[in-house]
C-alpha cells in the first residue's frame, strides 16, 4: 500500500455501515471474507481444547456459509447448538468460535468487531493478552479493506 492510498482511503471507518455501503460491493465481499477467515483461524487456535469437536463443526459451517454452501438458517442452528452446549472443555473455545460465526452472519458493518473479538478471545485462551490485540486486529482489517480497494481500482483502471 502506498502513502497515497493511505491518505486517499484513510477516513474509511470499517465499523460504519454508511462508509461500507459507499464502497463497491465486490470490495466489501472480498474484505468480509478475509475478516471472517481470520476469525476462523483465531478460533482454530483454541479448538484443540474441545474434546467434543463442536467448535470445529461450527467453524466449518461458518466457512460453508461464506462460500454460499449453507444458508443463514443452517448457520444460526449451528450457532444456537454451540451456544447452549455446556461442556467445561468446550467453554474455552466457545466464545471464540461464536465470534467467528457472528462475523459471518451479522451485518458486514459488525464483521470487524466480532473478528477482533475472536482474535482477542483466542489470545486470552492461549497466552497472556491485553486489549492491544483487538486494536491490532482492527488496524489489520482496515489495511485489508484498503488493499481490496486498491486492487479493485487497479482492475477498473486496466479494463
Amino acid at each position: 500500500m502506498s502513502l497515497f492510498d493511505a491518505i486517499k482511503y484513510g477516513t474509511i471507518d470499517i465499523n460504519s455501515k454508511d462508509d461500507l455501503n459507499q464502497l463497491p460491493s465486490e470490495v466489501v465481499k472480498k474484505w468480509h471474507a478475509r475478516v471472517v477467515e481470520h476469525a476462523c483461524q483465531s478460533a482454530e487456535s483454541v479448538v484443540h481444547k474441545d474434546k467434543y469437536e463442536k467448535s470445529q463443526k461450527l467453524i466449518d459451517f461458518t466457512r460453508k456459509f461464506m462460500r454460499g454452501e449453507v444458508d443463514n438458517k443452517v448457520l444460526s442452528t449451528a450457532m444456537d447448538a454451540a451456544y447452549y452446549e455446556d461442556y467445561s472443555s468446550y467453554n474455552a473455545a466457545r466464545s471464540v468460535v461464536l465470534d467467528a460465526a457472528y462475523a459471518a452472519s451479522e451485518p458486514v458493518s459488525d464483521a470487524a468487531y466480532f473478528a477482533a473479538r475472536a482474535a482477542f478471545d483466542a489470545a486470552s485462551a492461549t497466552a497472556d493478552f491485553d486489549e492491544s490485540i483487538a486494536t491490532a486486529a482492527m488496524k489489520l482489517y482496515k489495511e485489508w479493506i484498503i488493499e481490496e480497494l486498491v486492487a479493485y481500482e487497479s482492475e477498473e483502471f486496466c479494463n
